[in-house]
């Protein structure tokens, strides 16, 4: 079992760094990797706690989480039934998964909220102008002087 419950984990964060790498925000980049895994988190306690944990220790690299999502991720965390997850895997990776789980859920209150589920996909777009602007300006001054 602790083939999966790493390669499940690793597979979730080279889901997501493959969006990214194609030009996608994180919000945009963990939205469509959260898309791939839906439904999957109803196949046992494992499944449900590495997705939860996954998708909220990314959250945790993001300058805001959408209120929603935030949300979510605290629910999920917080209902997991201990019982089976320590049945369905190893007591290292059941130790391991509840560090995870106590890091994402202390490092998801601090994380300031976006309440506009479209807004947050705009952050990254003009981010990217603004420093594409600026590097322009910087360049054409220093070219100049």
């Amino acid at each position: 079992m602790k083939r999966n419950y790493e390669a499940l984990f690793g597979a979730f964060y080279e889901n997501y760094f493959y969006f990214k790498s194609e030009g996608m925000s994180g919000p945009e980049a963990l939205a469509c990797t959260c898309e791939a895994y839906f439904g999957m988190d109803k196949r046992g306690e494992m499944e449900k706690a590495v997705l939860s944990i996954a998708e909220g220790r990314i959250h945790l690299t993001h300058s805001k989480i959408f209120v929603k999502s935030k949300q979510k991720i605290i629910d999920a965390l917080n209902s997991l039934d201990l019982n089976k997850l320590q049945h369905e895997i190893a007591p290292d990776d059941y130790q391991d998964i509840l560090e995870r789980r106590d890091l994402v859920l202390d490092g998801i209150e601090s994380i300031p909220v976006d309440y506009s589920p479209n807004t947050r996909y705009y952050y990254f777009e003009i981010e990217k102008d603004v420093k594409n602007y600026f590097g322009i300006l910087f360049n054409e001054v220093s070219h100049a002087g």
